[in-house]
């Protein structure tokens, strides 16, 4: 489904040509993307995951300036935790800008995209649990499973 508010966003030119080309890779060369972020970290956009897909037609500024000040109060002395990091788009992002990042992601699904991004990163750590306030083991719902 078509997000009309993004698209105006992020300019209906500027979204018709990014997200054509994000297209064209994925259905007729069957490949994920890759890209430069601002940080100068590369990640990868796994062409199954359509919120990674924002990240490439936003050209690295998805969250509409919170990359900014992630990046701001980032130092070299200091770690990252990005819970719930999906394919890793914040631990990429942030990266070069701190000693170690740890991307915690309980979905399976994700972990595949997270792993290529953080080998390309070489500082980001994956730790396959879900983050709670409480101890105690749970069970992941997604909406494959709900039904």
């Amino acid at each position: 489904m078509i997000n009309r508010k993004f698209i105006r966003q992020v300019g209906f030119s500027k979204w018709i040509f990014r997200y054509s080309l994000l297209q064209f890779r994925k259905r007729v060369l069957r490949r994920d993307g890759c890209m430069k972020l601002p940080t100068g970290s590369k990640f990868i956009v796994p062409r199954h995951s359509p919120n990674a897909s924002e990240v490439f037609v936003t050209n690295a500024n998805m969250d509409w300036g919170s990359e900014a000040l992630f990046a701001r109060f980032s130092q070299p002395k200091r770690d990252f935790l990005d819970i719930g990091a999906h394919v890793g788009y914040y631990s990429a992002y942030l990266s070069p800008l701190v000693r170690c990042c740890y991307a915690f992601e309980p979905d399976p699904r994700n972990l595949a995209a997270l792993r290529a991004n953080a080998a390309l990163a070489g500082n980001i750590k994956i730790i396959e649990q879900a983050v709670s306030s409480k101890s105690r083991s749970g069970k992941l719902l997604s909406r494959r499973n709900r039904m």
